[in-house]
């Protein structure tokens, strides 16, 4: 026996055993396990191709397997003998048998889907093998409980698992394939030659014939219904179908490819795969409702009143035309990837999944609602005045289209993800947390209106006139971009924490808390607008000439900044503690009250305004030549530093309190009333100027080449201090009982009647009194010099001379003298007596007491006659005993030298002494300077504390010893 004989011998045997093996396990298999492989392969067969399926399948198996067994035997046989020698004899051969079997067996399940045969032999191989794992778990759970294998619940136990397991992921499979092919593309061997899915715009009247270049039905069967039919299996396939006035039921496959015209108020059901590929048309009142997979790949023409329903998986991937009123309805994953055209006032509705991924095309008034989930992935395009509304998590990642005077409505979740375009003056408006995430495009004079927390996260783009309006929370954390000439407003806690641009004319208005964290860029020439405590912490940056309006509590806590000659106005409580920036050209008026504790910088030839009680504790910082107005009690305790040429103006009572400082060739004028108690720091060759009664109680401090002008009675109760070649000029009336004092190379210019009552401390420079300034004036003079250039001058004032001060005429002539002045001059130039800078005399130890009348009460007494003062040490305590004439210059002297006096203290303390005892009265201290009473006022300015077994003496004396020898009132 040759070995290619012995092989075809073994192969005989081995095919022979393998049908005979396959017989006894169908012929001695225990009946429970042959109901489950029934079930598996029903399960698996129906998942596969329906009822078809399971029928096909279980006849392959049990009926037709041991047949196909042996022809692939066969078959291998004669291939095997091409093989080569190495390959011969192998265990090729017996695996083949097998897996070719088996293959086969899949085969025919697949070739039974509706999807392709790639698909179902698949989902029949998934099914078969999920089925057999499922009733072999099955057997062990049940094995493990001790249950009969011959009892009933065992095999309704098995029948149950190993059916359900197959079906289940046999469908699985399916899900997998698709989510593969999301658009479907895998061969639907079933479905005819492909066709392309017409627009409306290519097709304004549905076929009712034959598709061009179908040749699947080279003839057809007319077949007219009057009285109703019913078509089932292969019936009406390819046929042309007229339906009058009874009903048509189609049924298990049947007018697949057919051509069906329905009139007459006829209706029309299409079952279980059927009128695939088929062309209906409807008209007249008609009724048209696909099940079960049917009418896929379908032309579906609607019009004339009629109504169109596919449920269940039918109709998907078709091509549907509405149009003259009539109307569908989508249940159930129909329509999906259908291409969908309406026009002529039609209706469309969709739920439950369907129209998924489909092609909408909405025309001349037509009407499209979406609900429960549908229309996802879809493309949706509406014109001519039609309308779609969108509901229940429906059109999400779709893409609308909207133009020419439609209107679209998004509501409950929907339209998540979704693109959507509106143009031609569309209205849209977005409803219930709708939109999000979407982007939203709108032009040519379209509306969209945002409310109910929707477009959370979107992205909004206007351009071309188009408008906005959100409310209701409504866009927290989306991107809005508006261009030309559109326009945004939102409301009611909208736009939190959105990002806004605006530019090319457009404009954004904030209302109700809006625009909360929200950043806002606007330019060329836009407008942006914030009232009713919106944009709070916002950012607004304006440039390029566009202008920014906060108003009515607005802008609270904000980043505002103004750049490339933009303006920005700020009024009615608005933009507190905000921080603001203007530069290049920019404007900022700032009213109301707004701007308070603010930090506003400005630079680059910008200009600041501020009115009305506004800025109140602002920090201001300006330089590079700009210029800032204060108004209206204004920047009240701000602080304002201009540096680089900048100006600043104080009107109004405004700057009360503040801080300003002025260097780099700055500019500060204060005018009407304004600055009062303000600290006014100026250096590097800055000016400032005061006038009409402002800077009252002021502090000045000039330095480095710093020219100061006081005039129209202001710097009232001033302090002036001016030193390192600053120059200060005193006229008009002004700095009257201020305090003047000039240092180094200062330069002090007293004229027209100015500084009366003031005291003037030269320790350095030049300065001079000019025409009847002065008045009453106390000048103290410790270095440089003092040129009195009038003798009207100084009128009851009273000059005192140091060693190192010079006191000159107009001439430039030394004066030691106050003949023929109207001053007192105290001339201490050369005075034993030990000065300090303010040529006071230095306070002394009072080391001889004289004793005195013990009866009158006096121990011992010192005087400084400066000031014709005496302190007395009684039995009840110190008592400083001043001159009336002397009193004003002895507080002078107590201030200058920090003792612990105030005049409240003078006020409470100041008492007369009678001639024959102590009274103790309170005066007022005005009133006992300008009484010819008594000669004396006694300050009492401590209590004598004796100790045991010492004198009176030696108390006063520790007194002056703790008290570092100073009088201290």
């Amino acid at each position: 026996m040759t070995p290619s004989q012995a092989h075809s011998l073994s192969l005989d045997l081995y095919t022979s055993d393998a049908i005979k093996s396959n017989k006894r396990t169908y012929d001695n298999s225990h009946y429970s396990e042959t109901l489950a492989q029934v079930a598996i392969t029903a399960g698996t067969g129906f998942a596969v191709g329906g009822a078809l399926g399971s029928v096909v399948a279980l006849g392959y198996q049990f009926v037709l397997l041991p047949s196909a067994d042996n022809a692939i035997c066969q078959l291998l046989e004669k291939i095997e003998q091409k093989y080569p020698a190495c390959l011969k004899g192998t265990k090729f051969a017996r695996y083949s048998t097998k897996i070719i079997g088996s293959s086969l067996h899949y085969a025919v399940m697949g070739s039974t889907a509706s999807q392709g045969f790639l698909y179902g032999a698949s989902k029949a191989l998934m099914g078969t093998f999920a089925g057999m794992l499922a009733v072999k778990s099955s057997n062990e759970i049940q094995d493990s409980l001790g249950v009969s294998k011959d009892s009933v619940t065992r095999k309704v136990v098995n029948v149950a698992v190993g059916s359900s397991a197959a079906y289940i992921v046999a469908q699985k499979t399916e899900q997998a394939w698709d989510s593969l092919t999301p658009q479907s593309n895998v061969a639907r061997d079933n479905y005819g030659p492909k066709r392309k899915l017409l627009s409306i715009d290519e097709q304004s009247n549905p076929p009712i014939t034959e598709r061009s270049g179908q040749n699947l039905c080279p003839e057809r069967q007319n077949i007219t219904n009057s009285s109703g039919l019913i078509l089932t299996g292969t019936q009406g396939k390819c046929a042309s179908i007229t339906v009058t006035t009874g009903p048509l039921s189609i049924r298990e496959n049947s007018a697949q490819n057919a051509i069906i015209n329905i009139q007459g108020n006829s209706t029309v059901d299409a079952f279980n795969t059927s009128a695939q590929g088929a062309i209906i048309n409807t008209q007249d009142n008609t009724f048209v409702n696909t099940y079960n997979s049917s009418a896929q790949g379908a032309t579906i023409n609607a019009r004339g009143n009629s109504w169109v329903d596919p449920h269940n998986s039918s109709a998907q991937d078709a091509t549907i035309n509405v149009q003259d009123s009539a109307e569908m309805v989508f249940f159930d994953n129909s329509a999906q990837n259908s291409t969908i055209n309406m026009q002529g006032n039609s209706r469309v509705g969709t739920a439950t999944n369907s129209i998924q991924g489909a092609t909408i095309n909405g025309r001349n008034n037509s009407k499209i609602s979406t609900h429960h989930n549908s229309a996802k992935n879809a493309i949706i395009d509406v014109r001519d005045s039609s309308e779609i509304r969108t509901n229940h998590n429906s059109t999400q990642s779709a893409i609308i289209h909207g133009q020419e005077r439609s209107r679209i409505l998004i509501l409950d979740n929907s339209s998540q993800h979704a693109n959507i375009n509106i143009q031609d003056n569309v209205d849209m408006s977005t409803f219930s947390d709708s939109a999000e995430s979407a982007m939203i495009n709108a032009s040519d004079n379209s509306t969209v209106r945002l409310y109910h927390s929707s477009c959370q996260g979107a992205t909004l783009n206007l351009q071309d006139s188009a408008m906005m309006t959100i409310h209701h929370s409504s866009a927290p954390s989306a991107a809005i971009n508006a261009q030309g000439n559109s326009r945004v407003i939102t409301y009611s806690t909208s736009a939190k924490n959105t990002r806004v641009n605006v530019q090319d004319e457009s404009h954004v208005a904030y209302y109700h808390c809006s625009g909360k964290n929200a950043t806002t860029n606007a330019q060329n020439s836009s407008l942006v607008e914030t009232y009713l405590k919106s944009a709070q912490s916002a950012t607004i940056s304006a440039q390029d000439n566009s202008q920014v309006i906060i108003r009515h509590d607005s802008g609270q806590s904000a980043t505002i900044n103004a750049q490339d000659s933009a303006k920005l106005s700020i009024d009615g409580n608005s933009a507190q503690g905000a921080t603001i920036n203007a530069e290049d050209d920019s404007q900022v008026i700032i009213l109301h009250k707004s701007a308070q504790n603010a930090t506003i910088n400005a630079q680059n030839s910008s200009l600041v305004q501020t009115y009305l009680n506004s800025t109140q504790g602002a920090k201001f910082q300006t330089q590079d030549s700009v210029f800032l107005t204060t108004f209206n009690s204004s920047a009240r305790g701000a602080t304002i530093n201009s540096q680089d040429n900048a100006t600043v103006s104080i009107n109004g009572y405004s700057a009360q309190g503040a801080t300003i400082n002025a260097e780099d060739d700055s500019q500060v004028i204060i005018l009407h009333e304004s600055a009062q108690n303000a600290t006014i720091y100026a250096q590097n060759g800055s000016l400032v100027q005061t006038y009409l009664n402002s800077a009252q109680g002021a502090k000045f401090n000039t330095r480095d080449r710093v020219f100061l002008t006081t005039s129209n009675s202001s710097a009232r109760s001033a302090t002036i201090n001016a030193q390192d070649s600053a120059t200060v000029s005193i006229k008009e009336s002004s700095a009257q009982g201020a305090t003047i004092n000039a240092e180094d190379r200062a330069v002090v210019q007293i004229s027209e009647n100015s500084a009366q009552g003031a005291t003037l401390n030269v320790q350095g420079g030049a300065t001079s009194i000019h025409q009847q300034s002065g008045r009453n004036l106390q000048a103290f003079v410790s270095g440089g010099k003092l040129t009195v250039k009038s003798k009207n001058a100084l009128i009851n004032g009273t000059v005192t001379v140091c060693s190192d001060g010079r006191l000159l005429d107009s001439d430039n002539q030394e004066i030691f003298t106050d003949n023929d002045r109207q001053f007192t001059l105290h001339d201490r130039r050369n005075s034993s007596f030990e000065l300090d800078k303010n040529c006071d005399i230095l306070s002394k130890p009072l080391t001889e007491l004289r004793p005195a009348d013990v009866s009158a009460g006096i121990i011992s007494g010192g005087i400084i006659a400066a000031f014709g003062a005496v302190v007395v040490a009684t039995t009840t305590g110190i008592t400083c005993y001043i001159k009336r004439n002397a009193l004003k210059s002895f507080i002078c002297y107590c201030r200058r030298n920090n003792h612990e006096f105030t005049a409240d203290q003078l006020a409470n303390t100041l008492i007369t002494i009678e001639e024959e005892e102590e009274a103790k009265g309170k005066i007022n201290p005005s009133v006992a300077e300008d009484t010819d009473e008594k000669e004396f006022i006694a300050v009492e300015i401590a209590e004598a504390d004796v100790p045991p077994n010492h004198s009176i003496l030696e108390a006063v004396k520790a007194w002056l010893t703790t008290t570092s020898n100073r009088i201290k009132p």
